[in-house]
């Protein structure tokens, strides 16, 4: 069956048109008929999982009055269909911009303190990310790549764990950055709750105060993205602590996290597009960054 008649019957539609925005992670469609438009999300079939557990999280969100888009429901009164054997999702579409980075830091403090408060009371049982999720995806890669300095990658990969240990745990939205984070009329809207867990919420607000560049390996990306980093986690906390507290040793971890994104960040990737994606040049400039960022840090 097609994808517009398969929307139609799911949703009672008359539906115009379907154009894939986006197919990387998952595919993105816009959908569009006489009265609206809508955006229609198909994850990849292994994703099910996370994109089931999305749509209740979005859900109890909506009903604390958080800000997320609304998932408009099937015929049945589901919060998602199955396509092709992959759960799909129906959102409003949102006629908004999207956030610049390193904008509105306090307001999205107080909306990520409040989003954690808010799951603290949740129904269901988050999924929980840990070591294996955020580091040993990408170590396993590395050694099917047989990449020579294996072992500097574990290395590195343990001396930032540590800085996770003992930290507080709970609600991530996972993947908090200023691309997953709308502006509608003044108001913050947040998306994408695919990698939403339970974890370490330093994780969150690591990803939204980076200041650094992912792949430059010049000096002033390592010197001058600490010093951003660090002055945009103290706007942030202004917000983020009117909920939570953050130790001394919790910032340390802020730190640490953005190293350990990139292990995260790279095997989801190539868990998407293949492992010959990547080549050994691309490895050693990955193993370059770790090494310089945990040296200008002090990891």
């Amino acid at each position: 069956m097609k994808i517009i008649d398969f929307i139609n019957m799911q949703y009672g539609m008359e539906v115009v048109s379907v154009e894939v925005l986006r197919d990387w992670i998952g595919k993105v469609f816009l959908v569009v008929t006489k009265e609206k438009k809508y955006i229609y999300k198909q994850f990849r079939e292994k994703n099910n999982p996370y994109a089931i557990q999305s749509t209740w999280v979005q859900e109890q969100l909506m009903e604390n009055k958080i800000p997320v888009p609304m998932i408009i429901p099937t015929v049945e009164n589901q919060l998602y269909s199955i396509y092709e054997n992959c759960v799909c999702i129906l959102y409003a579409f949102v006629n908004g911009s999207e956030l610049e980075r390193g904008e509105r830091l306090a307001e999205l403090g107080n909306l990520c303190g409040k989003m954690r408060k808010c799951m603290e009371r949740s129904r269901n049982t988050l999924a929980i990310h840990g070591r294996e999720f955020f580091v040993d995806r990408y170590l396993k890669i590395i050694q099917k790549k047989k990449f020579g300095d294996e072992l500097r990658f574990r290395q590195i990969a343990d001396t930032l764990l540590r800085y996770l240990k003992d930290i507080p745990t709970g609600f991530i939205h996972g993947d908090f950055h200023a691309g997953n984070i709308f502006v509608k009329k003044d108001t913050l809207l947040v998306y994408d709750f695919d990698a939403c867990a339970n974890a370490y919420p330093v994780y969150d607000i690591a990803t939204i105060c980076d200041g650094t560049d992912y792949f430059s390996l010049d000096e002033c990306n390592f010197t001058q993205g600490k010093t951003v980093t660090l002055n945009r986690m103290k706007t942030f906390l202004t917000g983020y602590e009117q909920y939570y507290t953050v130790s001394e040793a919790e910032q340390l971890a802020v730190l640490a996290c953005i190293g350990i994104r990139h292990y995260d960040i790279q095997a989801t990737i190539i868990e998407t597009l293949g492992i010959d994606c990547i080549d050994q040049a691309f490895l050693s400039q990955q193993l370059q960054w770790l090494d310089h960022w945990c040296a200008v840090c002090k990891l």
